[in-house]
């Protein structure tokens, strides 16, 4: 059952990331707490999007990913900032 609601979140037209990541958050809102998806739908908006959110996932690359992190890095978050920043995409990919 999980690879089928994968496959629903992954392959069934999410052209860009933005696209996806709106279904991720859609799919886990059930299953998490109130605070965790206002927590995942911040760092979405506020960082996610505005840098990655027009990549087509079928193209999006480490490459990217690493000058994204590199990008938080220097303007000052702290490690564990950016490991939440990672974990977005990360779950989004495994869900």
């Amino acid at each position: 059952m999980q690879e089928v609601e994968q496959q629903e979140i992954t392959a069934a037209g999410a052209g860009n990331l933005s696209e996806l990541l709106d279904r991720w958050l859609e799919y886990i809102s059930p299953r998490r707490a109130a605070y965790t998806i206002y927590e995942y739908s911040r760092l979405i908006e506020k960082t996610i999007k505005p840098a990655l959110g027009n990549v087509r996932v079928d193209r999006l690359t480490g490459r990217q990913l690493d000058t994204f992190y590199r990008k938080l890095e220097e303007s000052g978050l702290s490690g564990s900032s950016i490991h939440q920043h990672h974990s977005v995409p990360s779950q989004t990919c495994s869900a």
